[in-house]
């Protein structure tokens, strides 16, 4: 027993220990409060819900209470309820925080009967829908193990539905429960019902406490709403902004925020952020930013491609591809991404000089491009040049000089040349004409660059002399005994030697000694290829000198002697001197080595002849012991002299040019000289810099002859940049939100030039910018001025606007407080710190200065004060923020008035509160209301329902409230319709309930869906205005959309052509048919071609009778038919009887012989009789005297001698020649026939020729198709042949012949076209004018711009050719007497009126002022405003109106101010017009600096400063700036004038 009691006390130990752990859980939550998401929670006064309500139960037991009773004022509505005194079953109170007191259990228990679950309700009052209401009470259980649950329910479970379950001893812990709701009435039931299981007790409740929420439905707000935006790529989607929100009651409300993305294409995406704000009491607002990233903009050029000069020596083709692989080192970005390049070029750049443009396109993935070009050029720097000059060359008699003459030009006179880069072209000037002599040549070289470079050589020969002359031919001068063999001649093989002093032939020996030597001595002639002959050595027995006199030169003259020479065979260090004049004309020496048995050798010296006598010496020179210098056959030639300069016949102009690449090659200049045909030319050019705009190239062409006459042209050319650069790219406006990197992007708006784009004709360009300071962050404009310069200093100046733009106004992060004072002290230094700190808001940073202010006046004394807040930037945004300040200072008195039915009685209660000094007088008022009963008779469509019903509630003020209610059942009306219509997608049944008097009509709807229906139509038009795509948007049989659409391609006209070939055409011809439908005109052009018709005639015999006759063949064929006609005549077959005689009597006899043929057989019959050799006389006449007489004639034959004798007399004959034509062929031929008369026959010569049958061919035409072909009809004539009538009809459509008068004047329908060949047309016709019958008419009036379409049909059926005549509207005839003018009254007024068209006539109006008639211009004089009004007509007889006003200016009496300060201190706070108190202002209008009107008023006095602005615009005060006016006014004598012009609004 003891050892149970120990443990039956550890039980408990273990339990109080458990539930004192559980208490220490609790002991946190046991005095909290709810809170309200906003404001202070307040407590609802409801009594008897701390069960503290009479009658009290008995100490330590309980009362019950059964269903329908009522427990303080708590109505049991289930069962049983226990009111519990609080020391009952071991204290269950005690473990009540709250303290131990009364309290309920929800499950009763009726003594000596049993226990019962109940449920008790309380009405609840004086609730305000939508606040939120917090159910707190206590509960446990009796220390009695057991599941105890309970349902707690408001307003029957609408508002609150909940269960607990308590497991705590009430003896150890009371629990709190709390549980929320939200009101929908004023009143609800609030119930608790106990659900445990029969254990003979429940669920303990105590202190019951309601409060009260506020109901807050003002959703949270961003401070900083997010703008959509839109975006070129992802690099700049800006990061997510971190937001500030705002609500009246949450500090921090909740900020949620999700990103979607969907990507439309690779360059198209859509961002979608949204930021919900959720405050407290679950008030949220959902914001949006939907950024656009739209990839639009194409890269950016940070350098240009740059041209590339390249020498043609290079590798072009790595040079080309390395510049392109560099993109001709441009540089492009792209802000979204990589950048890929290509390139369009039209060739690739040849190895000589050439150009490529290239044109270098940057693009992004997106496809935006852009493209900038530049040159590849390549060039021949180095020029090419003669390695090896052309070379002169003369030959001798000797040469082949044609080979010799060939063989130099074949080799350009064997020179060589080198270009740097490509192909030598050689050229000369050679004519063909190789008889000249010399033939003076102009060798060139050139490459496909264009560089030339050109040398002159000379290719001569001479039969006896080399001698040339540098103008004309060498004359020479014959002199004796310059060949040394004027006697003495040297004896044979030997020698004759002279000394000083003596003379030989015409030579004077003037020093030592010379020999004339024989040619056979020691051979020394031989080697003379003039021959061997006598010749003289200079040195005779020593060195000696000959001369010899020259006469009959001419001064100025050239002169050359020409000699051969050698050394003699024992000399040694031979050389000799030849001198003219002693040397003042010629001086010179040689020295020899050839010996003249060997070889001997020609020179030739040339002076200027100085008079008409020259003295010419040898003398041997050198130191040879013995024998010297050998000469022969000395030659003088004469050369006329030629001072004579070479003319240039195309002498170059000086030219001026522009830019250095625009200089064109130097011209090749054709030369004239009297002598040389190819002077030389030297050409040189120098480039002389001026100034950086001013180059001066200076040619020079140094034109030398062969006689050396020189002559020098030059040609200057001058490279003057006069020409400006051109934008070809305007400057854009940037305009930047001022949150961006200012300083950067206006960097970079400059550094691109504002993207502008400008190119000059000379070469590169020169940037650089100005502008008056940098962007401050905040609204500003800047003016940049973007200048374009060439090398040369000409500038051209664009301008654009870098706009700093602020359009959002400084947000309140916290907004203006309410300030409430009560029985606070120091009211003024509240209010002024209140003031101070502006209402203790704040605001969101901005891009400038907040300027922050409020409305108050001054007053304050003013309770409450109600103030707004103003927060406003330099920018002229605005927000603002109102709050009220207010204070109590003295005692105040409440009167609360309760209403109860479980109230004893009305009671009156006064409470006093003190606080600070101020005293709160509280009156409570009780009144007790009592149980009411309503009885309702209603209607009710559903049969179910009760008739009768009684309803026990609680009314306003908990009372009981009975509801007896009847119910009447009507019959429900159910209704069902069909709709039919085009819009609905789907059958769909919709139920509609309508409310009747009684009962809902039941309304069952089937919506039908009709058929729509879409064609599409396939067309074509040769309008191309018609072409492209469009919807028809029409009605079918059902009323639905019917959608047609029509693809409409362009088809023009159809030309069909047609080659016809016709038989039996004369001659070809063409055929135009229009076939108008309604879809385009087909145009058939057929070409007939003819064809000729063959057609034969046969004559023929045949024996077969049934053959006979006329047959017709015709042979079709791929062309024409063949028509053969076959003529057969019947011939019976042919026996001929012969009968001749023979003197040979074996051929006497009858003999037939049978012939067969293709046609008859011919029977032959011969009857020979014997006759034997005879004698005939024959007794002729004759008309031919000559055959007058007696001839005999033997006949020896085979047979039998015949002599015949012949006596022919003479008789005149008579000859008839008949020419016939026959059909037939056999009877073609000459037939003669002698008739034979008394005298001299008569002989009938019949010529018969074959006619073939007649075929006649008809011609004619017809207007019908149908009717046109050939026709043949066969005929006979009356000589039996047959005549063919062939018929070709062709057709030969009507042809619409017209005259057209056009339209006059602009707009004017008066265009005629008048038909010139009515009489073609088979009346009564028809004419159609765009496809309508109009009627018979020979002229179409009143027509208008556009095309019409006229063709004619006549009564056959027969349709002209369609024509088409597209009339044009005319040019407007336009006159324009220019702008109005404002002049000084009484001052000359000149008016000239510019016309587009010749002008006829002008009529001017007023006539008075003009004075005149067809002038123009004119002139007057202006004394008032006056209207010039001009009429003129062209030569069309268009007219065209016009009109002027010629205001004279007065002075004005009137003027505005240029700035006004709206501040309120009442100077200058208005702008306005000012002056003559009689004017009125009809109209002033003032604009900001965007354009924008900010002010506008109307008919106002002069004056009137309230009449004017006052500086603001929608009731906010504008910031200061520069604003733009217009004004118009008007004086007392009726004049206007306009006044317009800026001024400054300052504060």
């Amino acid at each position: 027993m003891k050892n149970q009691l120990i443990k039956r006390n550890f039980k408990h130990l273990f339990k109080w220990i458990c539930f004192a752990l559980i208490f220490i859980q609790f002991e946190f939550t046991v005095y909290s409060q709810p809170t309200c998401c906003c404001g202070s929670p307040r407590v609802l006064d409801f009594p008897g819900f701390d069960f503290e309500f009479p009658p009290d139960p008995p100490p330590g037991w309980f009362i019950w209470y059964p269903v329908g009773s009522n427990m303080g004022p708590w109505l049991i509505t289930t069962g049983y309820v226990d009111h519990v005194d609080k020391a009952h079953y071991f204290n269950t109170a005690s473990g009540n925080p709250n303290g131990a007191t009364n309290f309920v259990d929800l499950y009763g228990s009726v003594p000596n009967t049993g226990s019962y679950p109940g449920a008790m309700q309380y009405t609840l009052t004086g609730l305000t829908p939508s606040y939120l209401y917090t159910l707190e009470f206590y509960y446990a259980k009796f220390d009695i193990p057991g599941d105890y649950r309970a349902n707690i329910k408001v307003a029957n479970g609408n508002w609150l539905d909940v269960k607990l379950t308590a497991t705590n001893p009430g003896n150890v812990i009371w629990l709190k429960a709390s549980y929320n709701f939200v009101a929908q009435a004023v009143s609800a039931d609030l119930e608790f019902i106990d659900i445990s299981p029969s254990y003979g007790i429940g669920v303990l409740i105590d202190d019951i406490t309601i409060y009260e929420c506020p109901n807050d439905v003002e959703k949270p707000s961003l401070l900083d709403p997010p703008e959509d935006l839109q975006v070129a790529c992802d690099a700049q989607i800006p990061p997510v902004p971190k937001l500030n929100a705002a609500d009246d009651c949450d500090a921090n409300p909740l900020i949620t925020f999700k990103e979607s993305k969907i990507v439309l294409d690779v360059c198209k995406k859509k961002i979608n952020r949204e930021w919900t704000v959720k405050d407290d009491c679950g008030n949220s607002m959902v914001y949006q930013q939907v950024i656009d990233v739209i990839d639009e903009n194409p890269p950016d050029f940070s350098n240009l491609p740059v041209d590339l000069s390249v020498n043609c020596d290079a590798d072009i083709s790595k040079e080309f591809n390395d510049w392109i692989k560099a993109h001709g080192n441009a540089i492009a970005t792209d802000a979204c991404g990589p950048v890929s390049w290509r390139t369009i070029y039209d060739h690739v750049p040849k190895s000589i000089c050439d150009s490529v443009l290239v044109d270098f396109i940057a693009f992004d993935n997106c496809g935006n491009e852009r493209v900038e070009s530049a040159y590849f050029i390549v060039k021949d720097l180095a020029g090419l040049h003669f390695n090896i000059k052309p070379q002169d060359k003369i030959f001798t008699s000797g040469a082949a000089i044609r080979d010799s003459l060939r063989d130099w030009l074949v080799n350009f006179g064997y020179s060589s040349a080198k270009s740097n880069c490509d192909t030598v072209i050689f050229t000369t000037n050679f004519n063909g004409d190789s008889s000249k002599n010399p033939l003076m040549l102009q060798f060139y070289i050139q490459d496909r660059c264009g560089y030339i470079d050109s040398a002159t050589a000379t290719f001569a020969f001479r039969t006896s002399s080399s001698v040339t002359c540098c103008c004309g031919t060498p004359n020479e001068l014959f002199y004796s005994n310059l060949d040394f063999e004027s006697p003495p001649t040297a004896p044979p093989g030997g020698w004759i030697d002279y000394s000083a002093g003596d003379n030989y032939a015409g030579w004077s020996i003037t020093s030592g000694s010379i020999s004339i030597h024989d040619p056979a001595h020691l051979n020394l002639g031989d080697g003379n290829p003039n021959g061997s002959t006598q010749h003289m050595d200079l040195h005779g027995f020593n060195q000696g000198a000959a001369s010899y006199t020259l006469t009959g030169l001419t001064a100025g003259n050239e002169y050359t002697i020409n000699f051969w020479y050698a050394i003699h065979s024992f000399g040694s260090n031979v050389s000799a001197r030849l001198t003219v004049n002693g040397g003042s004309l010629l001086n010179t020496s040689w020295s020899a080595s050839n010996f003249g048995n060997v070889v001997w050798l020609e020179k030739s010296y040339t002076f200027i002849a100085d008079g008409s006598v020259a003295n010419m010496e040898f003398t041997g020179t050198g130191a040879s012991p013995c024998c010297g210098m050998l000469i022969d056959d000395i030659r003088i030639f004469e050369c006329v002299l030629d001072t004579e300069k070479p003319e240039v016949i195309n002498p170059p102009d000086d030219l001026d040019f522009e830019c250095e690449m625009d200089v064109t090659k130097a011209p090749v200049l054709s030369i004239s000289d009297n002598c040389d045909l190819n002077p030389k030319q030297v050409f040189k050019e120098t480039k002389e810099v001026i100034d950086a705009c001013t180059k001066k190239i200076t040619r020079t062409w140094e034109i030398t002859d062969a006689c050396g006459n020189t002559a020098i042209e030059d040609q200057v050319l001058f490279i003057t940049d006069k020409t400006d650069p051109q934008f070809t790219k305007d400057p854009e406006n940037k305009l930047v939100s001022c949150d961006k990197d200012i300083l950067k992007e206006f960097n970079d708006w400059l550094q691109s030039r504002g993207n502008a784009k400008a190119s000059d004709l000379c070469g590169v360009v020169n940037w650089r910018t100005s502008y008056d300071h940098s962007p401050f962050k905040s609204c500003d404009s800047i003016l940049g001025e973007f200048i374009v310069a060439d090398p040369c200093g000409h500038e051209v100046t664009k301008f654009a606007w870098f706009v700093v733009q602020d359009t959002l106004a400084p947000k309140f992060i916290k907004k203006a407080q309410n300030i409430n004072l009560v029985c606070v002290s120091g009211i003024r230094d509240s209010l002024r710190s209140w003031l101070q700190n502006f209402g203790y808001s704040s605001n969101t940073m901005d891009c400038d200065t907040i300027i922050r202010s409020s409305n108050f006046d001054g007053d304050s004394t003013k309770n409450p004060m109600v103030l707004t807040f103003y927060a406003k930037d330099r920018c002229g945004n605005i927000d603002s923020s109102t709050a009220s300040f207010s204070y109590r200072s003295g005692t105040d008195t409440f009167r609360i008035t309760q209403f109860s039915c479980t109230f004893p009685g009305n009671s009156l209660d006064t409470m006093v509160f003190s606080s600070g000094g101020c005293d709160s007088v509280v009156i409570s008022e009780k009144i007790r209301r009592s149980a009411d009963s309503s009885y309702i008779t209603t209607n009710s469509c559903d049969p179910k329902i009760k008739a009768f019903d009684t309803l026990r509630l609680n009314n306003q003020f908990g009372c009981d409230s009975f509801i007896f209610t009847h119910i009447l059942i009507h019959p429900v009306d159910t209704s069902r319709q069909k709709i039919y219509d085009c819009n609905f997608t789907a059958l769909v049944v919709d139920t509609a309930v309508f409310i009747g008097q009684f009962c809902d009509s039941l309304v069952l709807t089937e919506k039908i869906p009709l058929r729509k229906d879409s064609i599409f139509i396939q067309q074509t038009s040769c309008d191309s205005l018609d072409v492209g795509f469009k919807y028809l948007n029409l009605t079918n049989v059902f009323g639905c959309d019917s959608v047609v659409g029509i693809n409409t391609t362009f088809s023009g006209v159809i030309t069909q052509f047609i080659s016809k070939n016709e038989c039996g055409l004369i001659k070809n011809y063409t055929d135009t048919l229009v076939f108008s439908t309604s879809n385009c005109d087909s145009l058939v052009i057929t070409n007939h071609i003819a064809l000729k018709i063959d057609t034969s005639f046969i004559q023929q015999n045949s024996c077969d009778l049934s053959q006979a006759g006329v047959d017709t063949i015709i042979y079709q064929t791929a062309t024409c038919d063949s028509i053969v006609i076959v003529n057969t005549q019947f011939i019976p077959s042919d026996t001929t009887f012969i009968q001749q005689t023979s003197c040979d009597l074996n051929l006497v006899g009858i003999t037939s012989k049978l012939y067969n043929t293709s046609t008859c057989d011919s029977l032959v019959i011969i009857n020979t009789q014997f006759t034997p050799s005879d004698t005939t006389r024959i007794f002729l006449t004759s008309c031919d005297i000559s055959q007058v007489g007696i001839d005999s004639m033997l006949f020896a034959t085979s047979t039998c001698d015949s002599l015949v004798i012949i006596n022919t007399s003479f008789i005149s004959s008579d000859t008839t020649r008949i020419f016939l034509t026959s059909c037939d062929v056999n009877q073609v031929g000459i037939d003669s026939i002698l008739f034979a008369t008394s005298t001299c026959d008569s002989l009938v010569i019949i010529n018969t020729s074959f006619k073939s049958s007649d075929t006649s061919l008809i011609n004619q035409s017809t207007c019908l198709a149908s009717a046109a072909g050939l026709d043949t009809i066969q005929l006979q004539k009356s000589n039996g042949c047959d005549s063919l009538v062939i018929t070709n009809t062709l057709f030969v459509p009507l042809r619409l012949q017209f005259k057209l008068d056009s339209i006059s004047c602009h707009d004017k329908a008066d265009a005629k076209i008048r038909i010139l060949n009515e009489q073609d047309f088979n009346k009564p016709y028809t004419v159609y004018l765009n496809q309508s019958n109009v009627g018979q008419q020979n002229q179409l009036a009143n027509l208008g711009p556009g095309k019409h379409q006229v063709y004619i049909k006549d009564q056959q059926g027969c349709i002209t050719d369609s024509i088409e005549i597209d009339l044009q509207n005319p040019d407007a005839f336009t006159t324009d007497l220019g702008n109005e003018q404002l002049v000084t009254k009484g001052s000359q007024v000149q008016l000239l009126l510019q016309t587009n068209h010749n002008w006829q006539h002008i009529q001017w109006n007023p006539s008075g002022v003009i004075g005149c008639m067809d002038c123009n211009p004119v002139n007057f004089k202006a004394e008032q405003d006056t209207w010039i009004f001009s009429l003129a007509i062209d030569d069309r007889n268009c007219e065209s109106l016009d009109s002027v006003l010629i205001r004279v200016r007065v002075d004005a009496k009137v003027f505005v101010p240029n700035s006004f300060s709206p501040n309120g201190d009442n100077i200058n706070d208005y702008f306005y017009v000012q002056g003559d108190p009689q004017a009125v202002v009809q109209l002033m209008q003032i604009f900001d600096r965007w354009g924008n009107q900010v002010f506008e008023a109307r008919n106002v006095p002069v004056n009137e400063p309230l009449k004017g602005w006052d500086g603001s615009f929608k009731s906010e005060k504008m910031n200061p700036g520069v604003f733009v006016y217009y004004a118009k006014v008007r004086f007392n004598d009726q004049r206007n004038i306009e006044l317009k012009g800026d001024f400054t609004l300052i504060k």
